[in-house]
């Protein structure tokens, strides 16, 4: 039965990001909340054009398809995990868009319809487009009051620690199996 239930959440959660990214034809979306919640990737028969805005169109002509869209889940585009999502869901907030190309080191941040910045990929970010989203994070404040992440990637055998977000070490183990995503 938790298997039928997670089929129709992550069939709701594609059909829900498909009118978000602005893709309503199968094929246009690739989202697979196994491996994140933050990204999607277009399909072979993305985008349909006429829902692009016109800051979007113009990006799409410059630079082509990107690897990934962002999915932003909160104002800041912070990474989030599949169970803080999954107790948001369905609610949405009106956040800005993005789309990720990683030989650019660029997320192109869509802040309306006719205006966009382009930002460096975070160091999180990028962790997320390679592995997906981590399998457990721990979080705590330094003395100094730096902010430290560990993420761990059981599956891959990495864990991946960031100091305010920047990537500080990167620890190699033998991968252990699928893990439940936190």
């Amino acid at each position: 039965m938790q298997t039928h239930f997670h089929f129709n959440r992550c069939g709701a959660w594609a059909v829900l990001l498909a009118v978000f990214i602005g893709c309503a034809l199968p094929g246009q979306l690739m989202f697979n909340p196994n491996f994140s919640v933050n990204l999607a990737e277009p399909g072979k028969k993305w985008p349909q054009e006429k829902n692009l805005t016109p800051a979007q169109s113009e990006v799409l002509a410059k630079y082509g398809p990107p690897d990934y869209l962002h999915i932003w889940w909160t104002k800041q585009g912070d990474i989030q995990t599949y169970l803080k999502v999954d107790r948001k869901f369905p609610r949405m907030g009106d956040y800005d868009r993005s789309w990720i190309y990683l030989d650019r080191n660029e997320d192109i941040v869509f802040k309306s319809d006719t205006d966009y910045v382009a930002v460096s990929v975070s160091d999180q970010l990028r962790a997320v487009c390679e592995y997906g989203d981590p399998e457990d994070i721990k979080k705590n404040v330094s003395r100094d009051g730096v902010l430290v992440e560990s993420w761990m990637y059981y599956s891959h055998g990495v864990l991946l620690k960031f100091y305010d977000g920047k990537l500080a070490r990167r620890q190699e183990f033998p991968p252990m199996g699928t893990y439940i995503k936190k």
